[in-house]
This record gives structure tokens, C-alpha cells and sequence, in this order.
């Protein structure tokens, strides 16, 4: 792979593990400088403010992975454009993994949220989950038996005219 003008030798293991091998020098890691990450980040949108960076340990409400799937630390850049853009980069890859703006911020709970109930409170804790979908599908077939029951009776008023 190539990360800022230098080539790396990147090897997975097999169990999960990531060793990273810069071509120009004897160096053996599992991850990228941190620095050189934070200052790739900075130069990703040129002539861009940023309003903070923040190496992330743990996921947060927009990266995420309920299997523990996504590779952590990520370094998260917020950046003051008008689109409130914020970047996710993987030290491990050396390379953007995940991009959000305001409208796919908002997509993120208005669609993926109540289509999924996707909430962090409620996701991480799967027992809790559970009981909220079978109240909600509980409801939606109550309501749509009501209004079955209405539409019945309404029908039969009109097939006796």
C-alpha cells in the first residue's frame, strides 16, 4: 500500500493480526504513525478548517459495528466546511473508512434509526431491543386489526344499500 508517498509491505495474519512494513525504512508495526495520520487528515481537505481531532478507543453514534467488526483506534478529523464533513481514518489501512456529512448525519437517525432501530441505547444492549421490537410489532398488528375491524363494518354498512 501506499500512504503519503511511501510504499508499505501490509500482511494479514490469519487470526486477525496486521503487521506494516515501510519499504524505505527497517520499520515493523501494526499500525501507522499517529502523527503521520493526524497530518495526512489535515491535508485531506486542503484550505479547510478543522474543528477537532480525536482518536476514538471505542465506537461511536456514526462508526460503528455491532459485531466489533470495525478496526479501532480511528482517528476522527470534524471539519468546518458547509457541509459539516467528518472523516474516519484507519491508522491500520491508511485510508479513509468512513466519510459523514450533515444530511448523511441525519439520514443516520431519521432512516436508519427508526427503520432499524438503530439507537446506540438501545443496540448495545440486545434484551432491551428485543422487547421494543415485539412491543412496536405488537402495536402495528393491534392497530391494523382496529382498522380492519372498521373497514369491515363500514363495508357491510355499504353492501346493505
Amino acid at each position: 500500500m501506499q500512504f503519503q508517498g511511501e510504499a508499505y509491505l501490509r500482511a494479514e495474519h490469519t487470526v486477525g493480526g496486521i503487521v506494516l512494513a515501510s519499504a524505505s525504512a527497517p520499520h515493523v508495526s501494526d499500525a501507522l504513525d499517529h502523527r503521520a495520520v493526524e497530518a495526512a487528515a489535515l491535508t485531506a481537505m486542503p484550505g479547510v478548517g478543522v474543528q477537532d481531532v480525536v482518536w476514538l478507543n471505542r465506537y461511536d453514534a456514526y462508526y460503528y459495528n455491532r459485531a466489533g467488526a470495525l478496526s479501532l483506534p480511528v482517528l476522527r478529523v470534524r471539519y468546518a466546511d458547509a457541509v459539516a464533513t467528518w472523516l474516519y481514518l484507519d491508522p491500520r489501512r491508511g485510508a479513509i473508512v468512513r466519510k459523514e456529512e450533515r444530511l448523511s448525519r441525519l439520514n443516520r437517525w431519521l432512516y436508519h434509526g427508526f427503520h432499524s432501530l438503530d439507537f446506540p441505547f438501545l443496540y448495545y444492549r440486545r434484551p432491551l431491543w428485543d422487547t421494543v421490537v415485539i412491543v412496536l410489532s405488537v402495536g402495528g398488528i393491534l392497530l391494523s386489526v382496529t382498522s380492519l375491524g372498521a373497514a369491515y363494518r363500514r363495508l357491510r354498512r355499504h353492501v346493505r344499500i
